[in-house]
């Protein structure tokens, strides 16, 4: 399962922003925390905030 998800990954990275923008995924929603490091984000209490 993880090298089929890996390569799965390969195969629609180049067409990531593609993607993003068919989906009309923000800027915003694209650098949010939980996009980023979500277990250090956790570490402490924000209130249900993403």
């Amino acid at each position: 399962v993880v090298e089929a998800s890996k390569e799965l990954c390969r195969e629609v990275g180049p067409d990531a922003l593609a993607l993003s923008d068919a989906f009309d995924i923000s800027d915003s929603m694209l650098s949010a925390p939980i996009a980023q490091d979500w277990v250090s984000y956790n570490e402490r209490d924000n209130q249900g905030e993403v």
